[in-house]
């Protein structure tokens, strides 16, 4: 946690030191400078996972590439809200779906009930459980044979979800450390697979470097993606792997939960920004689904 020293130098911030030094303020100034000395500046980094308040279009702030420019793009059929209005980022080209933004939606509470729900990431255990790692492993053995590589080392998983394919990653890693918003599910894994199964949350993230970190099905969720795969990349050691699923836009995969669809030029464009280089694409028709893989440079 940010103490209140970090919290009071985040505040001030060091640009307010001239302001304060031509004001003749000068106890006002050596308060400044001795929290700003004193604080933990590594500390000082906004959280992307708190983000709850979809309001991209009023805000004119892409919340991939975080620039300026979004424009109506069409109206298309949602699954739970009649048509969807997706907007496009002039910068990035990522496309945004501003239904849970009109409809002025709690996506916390909206969140809450889909995390609530007893066969929504259900855990099973037993035979079920094994089956279901084993269903997951494949997507691992692939990736390695076509790019020519074997993993290894740690692993970090974004928006784990049931925790189901970080249990699969144990094959293959020697620690796979977890992240999602919900931990129950997650705990109930550990209990499981044991302790290299390691349970986390965004500031234990933060002291942590990875071999692999792998973002499944989870992008499309997050109101500031692109301050999540800041995140991502930044915990990746040098050469490390970058896995990323993302839907594709397609009528199934539009619902207000849906925040943002992604192509290949906005990965490139994320890359670019966050020191990786694009490795491959690869498309999944019958789910509808892009994969990207990249790598830290």
């Amino acid at each position: 946690m940010i103490d209140s020293i970090t919290f009071l130098a985040k505040v001030i911030g060091s640009r307010w030191l001239d302001i304060l030094d031509k004001s003749g303020e000068k106890i006002l100034l050596k308060m400044a400078r001795n929290l700003l000395n004193r604080a933990d500046i590594s500390e000082i980094r906004h959280n992307p996972f708190l983000e709850s308040i979809p309001n991209a279009v009023k805000k004119d702030r892409c919340g991939v590439c975080h620039s300026t420019g979004l424009v109506k793009y069409l109206e298309c059929r949602s699954l739970d809200s009649g048509y969807a209005p997706l907007y496009m980022c002039k910068s990035c080209l990522c496309l945004y779906n501003a239904t849970a933004e009109f409809n002025e939606m709690d996506v916390v509470e909206w969140q809450k009930r889909w995390a609530e729900d007893p066969e929504f990431y259900k855990v099973p255990t037993g035979d079920e459980f094994v089956a279901l790692v084993d269903r997951a492993a494949p997507t691992f053995e692939w990736l390695e044979n076509d790019l020519g590589v074997r993993f290894s080392g740690s692993y970090m998983e974004i928006g784990a979800g049931s925790g189901i394919m970080a249990a699969s990653a144990l094959r293959f890693f020697s620690d796979v450390y977890v992240l999602d918003h919900v931990h129950d599910r997650l705990l109930k894994v550990r209990e499981i697979v044991g302790e290299r199964y390691h349970v986390i949350d965004y500031d234990d993230g933060l002291n942590i470097k990875v071999d692999t970190v792998l973002i499944w099905h989870a992008m499309e969720h997050f109101l500031n993606p692109g301050g999540v795969f800041a995140f991502g990349a930044g915990q990746l050691k040098k050469k490390g792997y970058f896995l990323m699923q993302v839907p594709v836009l397609t009528e199934e995969h539009v619902y207000p939960g849906h925040y943002y669809f992604y192509n290949e030029l906005v990965f490139k464009r994320l890359a670019e920004q966050n020191g990786l280089s694009i490795l491959n694409f690869y498309y999944d028709h019958a789910m509808n689904a892009m994969t990207a893989v990249l790598r830290k440079n």
